[in-house]
C-alpha cells in the first residue's frame, strides 16, 4: 500500500499488507515510485504472485472520480489488432533489435511499471485535490448562505426594535398632548 489512509483501510478490512510505502503530501516524484515498482516486479518475478493489480481513483473530471482496478502484471495483449491487420494486407513486419531483445525488454519492463504506477499516483492525487476543491467550494457557498440568513435576521430584529421605539415615542408624545 502507498499512504497511511490506504493502510488504515486495508487493516480495517483485514487485508494482508506485505509492504507499506509513505506517500508525500506535497507532490510525489517519479523517484518515489522506484521502490514500489522494484518490490512488485521482484515479487512477481519470484512467483509469489500471479497477478499484480493497482486500485486507484481515476480522474475523469472535476466532479467525477472513478475507482479503477488496473492490471500491471502480467501485461495483457490488448493492442495486437494493428499487427494482424498489417499482416492480412500483405505487409510483413520484421524488427531488428540492438542490443538483444532480452536486454531491451529487461530494461523496458521496469520503466513501464514505474510509469504506470506514477500515472496512477498522479491521477489519485488529482482526484483528491479535485474532491477537496469541490468540498471547499461547497463549504464557502454554505457559509455565504449562512451569513446572508444571519444578516437578514439581524436587520429584521433591528428594524423591529426601531419600529417599537418609534411607536413608544409617538404614544408618549400623544399621551403628553392630551
Amino acid at each position: 500500500v502507498i499512504g497511511r489512509k490506504v493502510a488504515e483501510a486495508a487493516a480495517r478490512h483485514k487485508k494482508n499488507i506485505v509492504a507499506q510505502f509513505p506517500k508525500s503530501d506535497v507532490r510525489e516524484t517519479v523517484e518515489g515510485v522506484y521502490p514500489v515498482a522494484k518490490k512488485l516486479t521482484t515479487m512477481f518475478a519470484g512467483g509469489e504472485y500471479q497477478k499484480v493489480l493497482v486500485v486507484y481513483n481515476h480522474f475523469v473530471s472535476t466532479l467525477v472520480q472513478k475507482a479503477t482496478v488496473k492490471q500491471l502484471l502480467p501485461f495483457s495483449d490488448t493492442n495486437n489488432t494493428n499487427d494482424t491487420r498489417m499482416t492480412q494486407i500483405g505487409y510483413a513486419t520484421e524488427y531488428l533489435f540492438e542490443p538483444s531483445p532480452e536486454l531491451i525488454i529487461n530494461h523496458l519492463i521496469p520503466r513501464i511499471i514505474e510509469s504506470q504506477l506514477y500515472q496512477t499516483i498522479l491521477e489519485s492525487d488529482a482526484s483528491e485535490h479535485s474532491a477537496r476543491m469541490v468540498m471547499m467550494k461547497s463549504a464557502t457557498d454554505a457559509a455565504g448562505d449562512l451569513i446572508a440568513d444571519l444578516t437578514l435576521t439581524f436587520n429584521q430584529l433591528r428594524q423591529n426594535k426601531i419600529t417599537t421605539e418609534l411607536s413608544e415615542i409617538t404614544a408618549g408624545r400623544i399621551a403628553l398632548e392630551k
